[in-house]
C-alpha cells in the first residue's frame, strides 16, 4: 500500500531561490564576463585581416586544456555568436553590430588556444573577485549558500551573493521592467 508522508518542514529561502532559478548553465554566465570574453575574440579576429597578427597566451592557463576542449570552447562561442549575428541581421536590435560573419574555427590553431587561455584567465579572475561564486559545469555559475545549496547566478544579483531580501523578486520582470514579486514563506 502506498503511503504519502506529509512534512511540516519549511523550505528555506535559499532552497526556494535555487529551485526558482533552475535552467541552462548558459543562463548563469555573468554578462560582464561574457562581454570580456567577446573583447578577447574581437582582438583575435584581427588575424582574419592582418596575416602577421599574434596574440600571446595567458601563460599560466595555456596548457590546461586538451585540443578537444579548446575546439569545444571555440564551437560553443561560435554558437552564441551565430545566434547574436542572426538576431542582429534580421533587425531585432538597434545596437551597432558588425554584420560580418566569422568562422572562429578558421583561426590559426595557436590563436584559438591563446583565446581560450585568456577566457580561462578571465573566468578565474571573475570568480576570485566575487566571494561565494563558484562554477559547476553541469549547473554553471552558482552562489554557494548555507550548506551545499547552489543558487544559479543571474545578472540581477549585480555581482553580490543573494540574501533573504532577494527572494521576494526572483529575477522575473513584467510590464515596463517592473519586478514580479512572490511570497517568500510557504510550507510544504
Amino acid at each position: 500500500m502506498l503511503e504519502i508522508a506529509m512534512t511540516t518542514d519549511k523550505v528555506t529561502w535559499f532552497r526556494q531561490l535555487a529551485d526558482a532559478r533552475k535552467g541552462s548553465p548558459k543562463e548563469t554566465i555573468p554578462q560582464e564576463l561574457a562581454d570580456a570574453w567577446t573583447d578577447i575574440m574581437v582582438e583575435a579576429i584581427h588575424a582574419f585581416h592582418e596575416p602577421d597578427f599574434v596574440m600571446l597566451p595567458a601563460v599560466d592557463y595555456v596548457d590546461n586544456l586538451s585540443d578537444e576542449d579548446v575546439k569545444n570552447r571555440i564551437r560553443g562561442y561560435q554558437e552564441g555568436y551565430d545566434l547574436e549575428y542572426l538576431r542582429q541581421a534580421v533587425g531585432y536590435s538597434e545596437e551597432g553590430f558588425d554584420l560580418k560573419s566569422y568562422d572562429f574555427s578558421a583561426l590559426p590553431w595557436p590563436l584559438q588556444r591563446s583565446v581560450v587561455s585568456h577566457w580561462d584567465r578571465l573566468h578565474l579572475e571573475y570568480l576570485r573577485a566575487h566571494n561565494g561564486l563558484f562554477y559547476w559545469p553541469d549547473i554553471g555559475y552558482v552562489w554557494l549558500l548555507e550548506g551545499d545549496v547552489k543558487v544559479p547566478y543571474r545578472d540581477v544579483d549585480y555581482g553580490r551573493k543573494p540574501d533573504y531580501a532577494d527572494m521576494a523578486c526572483l529575477g522575473e520582470y513584467g510590464d515596463f521592467g517592473h519586478p514580479i514579486y512572490y511570497g517568500v514563506d510557504y510550507d510544504l
